[in-house]
């Protein structure tokens, strides 16, 4: 079946498919409880140790973190953003406030709200996306696509909007936007998911300062990502099933982010890399106690082709650890829905032909991704064959 992989066939396969036998062995007696809670990550064993992985540059916090950062720590992070765009962030080596520990407060909201991913499959559905320009609520099960004949993807998500954060905080609960659109162990923890968001917005702004001051310009990315405006700036859960039998499913379908900045949080192998240098897929490690950094397309955009949009799927994870679910939490930053996506005026930055994206807004970007990977064609398929019956 297309978007599946035998593991009979694999040593007929091209190299490009990144994978091994080697990798994906499972050890019946290393199966995971299916039961709740199935995010256990003290219990997870270790990634193989002849997986291949893609050894990526890291990037620390305190370098950056500084009213003044040194240039030496502001070029290190503009030569990972523009090759290979995605790197890993070290945590600061001293925390003065809990809140300083994005990946502790990542793994206690997994914990928290793993069992919206436990609901009746119908319940879940209540919350669908809409369509392909409101893709906040639940994604289901196989409503994107990962190939060209249609097969569906093995992963389920919740995708929990700021904005409507921001609003139900702000307008008495009756009137709540955000009402009906979240089931209510999310709604109820919507305050301290906004504080969540505002620290992952800020480090995502000494990334952009830190991009700024290597183009020459000032502030002009910060502006386009003020937290107050109306974006596509999301927490995303997503909860990867455990390998069954030999077949390897794709989770998420190979793509490039759609936004500026993802602050990725996962601690399970499954992420692959695929390296533009020879088309090959390669595994990206998670690594203890940091948090990966992907830039999307509008990165790309605006800084004339020089920070660079890598395209990254998911499978299930490696050897004995695809017995177990894969749970992940990632961070967006998205530009304000109306921000035109056009390369900065800078003598830095090169001019060109124009890259796919450029010339629209933010908002109509989301959109065309999101059709082009086949979200919100279950919601289309539901109506219609509701209108049929």
């Amino acid at each position: 079946m297309a978007g599946k992989v035998n593991m009979d066939d694999l040593q007929h396969l091209p190299a490009q498919v990144g994978v091994s036998d080697a990798a994906f062995e499972i050890k019946s007696n290393t199966v995971a409880s299916k039961s709740c809670p199935e995010f256990t990550p003290e219990a997870y064993p270790p990634l193989p140790s002849n997986l291949e992985t893609v050894q990526l540059p890291i990037i620390s916090i305190d370098d950056l973190a500084t009213p003044f950062p040194d240039k030496d720590s502001t070029l290190r992070l503009f030569e990972a953003c523009k090759s290979p765009g995605i790197f890993y962030l070290k945590p600061p080596a001293k925390m003065s406030h809990e809140r300083d520990n994005l990946v502790a407060r990542a793994t206690e909201w997994i914990t928290k709200l793993e069992p919206a991913f436990h609901l009746p499959v119908e319940k879940k559905r209540k919350y669908n996306f809409i369509d392909s320009t409101r893709i906040f609520g639940y994604k289901e099960v196989g409503a994107t696509v990962v190939d060209d004949v249609g097969t569906g993807d093995t992963s389920e998500f919740w995708n929990i909007s700021k904005n409507e954060l921001l609003k139900k905080q702000s307008l008495p609960s009756v009137h709540s936007t955000m009402a009906g659109r979240y089931p209510d162990i999310i709604e109820d923890n919507s305050s301290s998911l906004v504080d969540f968001m505002q620290d992952c917005h800020l480090l995502c702004m000494t990334i952009l300062s830190a991009i700024e001051q290597e183009l020459g310009v000032r502030h002009e990315l910060q502006m386009k990502h003020e937290f107050s405006d109306t974006s596509g700036d999301h927490v995303r859960l997503a909860r990867g099933p455990a390998r069954v039998g030999q077949e390897i499913e794709i989770q998420t379908p190979a793509h490039t982010d759609f936004g500026t900045v993802t602050l990725l949080f996962n601690w399970l192998g499954g992420l692959q890399w695929r390296d533009p240098a020879d088309l090959k897929w390669k595994w990206v490690a998670p690594k203890p106690d940091h948090l990966l950094v992907n830039l999307g397309d509008a990165a790309c955009i605006f800084t004339g082709g020089l920070c660079k949009a890598p395209v990254h799927r998911v499978v299930p994870a490696p050897g004995a650890q695809g017995s177990y679910p894969r749970y992940s939490l990632g961070y967006f930053l998205r530009p304000g829905d109306k921000v035109i996506l056009n390369r900065l005026c800078a003598p830095t930055i090169p001019q060109g032909l124009p890259m796919p994206g450029t010339g629209v807004t933010a908002e109509r970007w989301i959109a065309i991704k999101a059709e082009g990977l086949g979200i919100g064609r279950q919601v289309l398929e539901d109506t219609n064959s509701r209108g049929q019956g």
